[in-house]
């Protein structure tokens, strides 16, 4: 496993790779989720319904987390995430 600090991991991502970090636990990485639109069917209220072209919700690309118990979340950074030198693909 080579390790790259995170200037390099971006562009890992931007390629389409899953990332993982040597301080996080097992089986927890990161991975660019493209932008993108959902049908509004899909909030339950409704809230979204008829208010956008189409009826299809846009939203911008982003960096998503994938946590131990396989839930997914947008990712937060820290600094010590970004300067950290022990990413590496996975």
């Amino acid at each position: 496993m080579k390790e790259i600090n995170f200037s390099k991991a971006l562009k890992e991502l931007k390629k389409g790779q899953r990332l993982s970090n040597l301080d996080w636990a097992e089986n927890t990485y990161i991975y660019l989720v493209p932008a993108n639109k959902y049908p509004a069917h899909r909030n339950i209220k409704k809230t979204m319904a008829n208010e956008f072209v189409n009826d299809l919700v846009p939203y911008t690309s982003y960096i998503a987390f994938k946590n131990e118990a396989d839930e997914v979340t947008p990712w937060n950074s820290t600094h010590i995430d970004l300067l950290s030198d022990k990413w590496y693909v996975c």
